[in-house]
């Protein structure tokens, strides 16, 4: 005779409360991976806005720089002094010719001319100039000027940020 033995059943598959469990798990583990990427982003974002306006107004000041050193005097009839979009035009003479330096604000970007050429921006394309004003500091004994330039990163996407700049500048004559 032949003894009949039951089968036990194997178990496949979860169960709903193990399916529960398992998906609520993963989704407190996908919250917080999506929290951290958006907390990188943002400060991706900032730190990339910050860094460009800071490159922008080192470029601006250093040609700034690199200009006064080696010109003669200001342009005073062709340098708006004293308002936000500002301009200098500083003139270099060498020999029986003058060359003249004119860096100016226009549509957001400070571009430089020289001899009335435009050679390009001085700023990046993804910052805005929303002012660039220069002050008169010329006296009987030095020719100079102060420069007062605010920067802002331009877009409504990312966080919105603006910095301040000022620098003067002397003569060399």
């Amino acid at each position: 005779m032949f003894l009949r033995t039951k089968k036990q059943k194997t178990k496949e598959g979860f169960s709903l409360v193990e399916t529960v469990i398992y998906i609520g798990l993963m989704s407190v583990i996908l919250f917080c991976l999506i929290s951290l990427i958006s907390s990188a982003t943002r400060t991706y974002l900032f730190l990339k806005s910050s860094r460009n306006i800071e490159r922008s107004a080192i470029n601006v000041f250093d040609s700034l720089n690199d200009k006064t050193n080696v010109s003669s005097k200001i342009d005073i009839p062709n340098t708006v002094f004293d308002n936000a979009s500002g301009s200098i035009s500083l003139i270099l003479y060498n020999g029986n010719t003058s060359i003249t330096n004119r860096i100016y604000l226009s549509n957001g970007q400070v571009l430089w001319n020289k001899n009335g050429v435009l050679l390009g921006p001085l700023t990046l394309s993804d910052v805005r100039v929303t002012s660039l004003t220069f002050r008169n500091m010329t006296n009987s004994t030095f020719n100079g000027f102060k420069v007062e330039m605010t920067i802002d990163n331009g877009t409504s996407s990312e966080k919105y940020m603006s910095e301040d700049f000022y620098d003067s500048f002397i003569l060399r004559n």
